[in-house]
């Protein structure tokens, strides 16, 4: 039976690109710290992938951290700034969400669309206590695929001579950023999200930023991250951002297949079907939906044994028996979170998929709902 991969929020296929230079890495033994020959053949990969994250996100004026993931950077964002007072979301993923709780930190708003509410945030941000606090709210959501209004939260926290961080994890490859342009102050990336090796990613603070290290015992990245640099890793990280422009031409390509997608399950289900964050901007590739009287697992099981692979929410969460908190944050009944679904395309996917979907998906709607 072919297989077919509709949960690419939680991790894409490795490119051809990034496995080549992952594999041409492996051939030398190559340590940055090293100050021989090989030690600059690694330092030269080294600037080369920055040079390549510089040019994606127009991070001239950032300092790059490089990090295990997306994971580690959101939490060095956090527990990098000790005396910082944190404002965040219940939208964000949990390597912010969790640590930011354990920093006592002030929850925002958001409204059923999981979109920010802006009055909310302006209200907290004004009546905040401390002249040093960091708002942190991710450029997309990986559930709902929602996009942020960043630019304009950041123009609320700047007012305020407060820092914004945004997690970018799920926009790379999808949409274009610009971190000049979103004003961000801090940001966190994760390789394998477009493309690249999981294991890798990076943090990007603006210059003049100064971040305490979660991880200690070496010298690496400036002393901002200890442990031996992931050079093989951070090859396969370059490779994916020379090619994320190209993949983000791809992705905007995916819009037409999931409108048809989601026209296809609601012209068969009527009203049972509900797409959340429909009416909002989101990720070309991302489709929430909610099919009344139909469980999520009971989906998922399904769908899997079809050679389907879909999700019920984040990839680091999913294994939960408790409904999703991003869903819940925006005041979904728990109902209708229970019968909820994730598609996220990618850029390999194509029609025929589509329709293998919704014929897998058309039958067990009949045989439940007729």
């Amino acid at each position: 039976m072919e297989r077919i991969f509709f949960d690419n929020n939680a991790t894409t296929k490795l490119s051809e690109a990034a496995r080549s230079a992952i594999f041409d890495s492996y051939k030398t033994p190559l340590n940055s710290s090293s100050i021989h020959s090989f030690g600059r053949e690694a330092n030269k990969i080294y600037n080369q992938t920055k040079n390549e994250i510089i040019n994606l996100l127009n991070a001239k004026n950032y300092q790059i951290i490089f990090t295990s993931g997306g994971t580690e950077a959101n939490n060095l964002s956090i527990f990098g700034l000790p005396n910082y007072q944190i404002i965040t979301s219940g939208l964000e993923h949990p390597s912010i969400y969790d640590p930011a709780i354990k920093r006592k930190a002030i929850i925002t708003k958001v409204n059923s669309n999981g979109i920010i509410d802006m009055e909310d945030l302006k209200e907290k941000i004004d009546n905040i206590n401390t002249p040093n606090f960091l708002v942190s709210i991710m450029l997309a959501n990986n559930e709902t695929g929602a996009i942020q209004p960043i630019k304009e939260i950041a123009k609320l926290v700047h007012a305020k001579n407060g820092l914004i961080h945004s997690d970018l994890a799920q926009g790379i490859g999808k949409i274009e950023i610009d971190l000049e342009d979103l004003n961000i102050d801090i940001a966190g990336i994760s390789a394998h999200k477009f493309g690249g090796p999981q294991g890798v990613g990076a943090l990007l603070a603006r210059v003049g930023i100064d971040l305490e290290p979660i991880i200690l015992g070496g010298g690496q990245e400036g002393g901002k991250r200890a442990g031996t640099t992931n050079i093989s890793g951070i090859a396969g990280l370059g490779a994916a951002c020379q090619n994320a422009s190209a993949r983000i031409k791809k992705n905007q390509n995916l819009i037409e297949l999931r409108n048809y997608l989601e026209t296809s399950l609601k012209t068969i289900g009527g009203n049972n079907i509900i797409v959340l964050s429909e009416t909002t901007q989101r990720l070309p590739n991302t489709s929430l939906i909610a099919t009344k009287g139909i469980s999520n697992q009971i989906q998922l099981i399904d769908f899997d044994l079809n050679g389907i692979a879909v999700s019920i929410g984040s990839a680091c969460s999913s294994g939960r028996a408790k409904p999703s908190r991003v869903l819940q944050a925006m005041n979904i009944d728990d109902t209708l979170i229970k019968s909820t679904i994730r598609i996220s395309l990618g850029t390999d996917n194509n029609k025929t998929e589509i329709d293998k979907f919704i014929e897998v998906w058309s039958k067990l709607y009949k045989r439940i709902h007729n």
